[in-house]
């Protein structure tokens, strides 16, 4: 099974490895890439995310809608991760 379940994983996505995704979870920003882990890899409910990760459960899902967004334009805009640059 890959990282993001299936019904959540979108067609463009699932013709990449779960390497490939794995890789891009870095470039997320740190909150953005709690919940994909806590919903997508770990499998928790919306509100065991937000609880976890000390927000609103509405905001789980537009931070998951935006994180999940931003995966896929990083990996389809050339099929791999981009490098990233430091920060500091």
């Amino acid at each position: 099974m890959g990282i993001l379940k299936p019904r959540t994983r979108p067609a463009a996505l699932a013709q990449l490895s779960d390497e490939q995704i794995a890789s891009a979870l870095p470039a997320l920003i740190q909150s953005s890439r709690l919940l994909v882990f806590l919903v997508d890899v770990e499998r928790r409910s919306y509100a065991e995310a937000a609880s976890m990760a000390g927000v609103h459960a509405e905001a789980v899902a537009a931070r998951l809608h935006q994180a999940r967004g931003s995966l896929m334009r990083r990996l389809l805009s050339t099929g791999r991760p981009r490098r990233q640059w430091p920060t500091s």
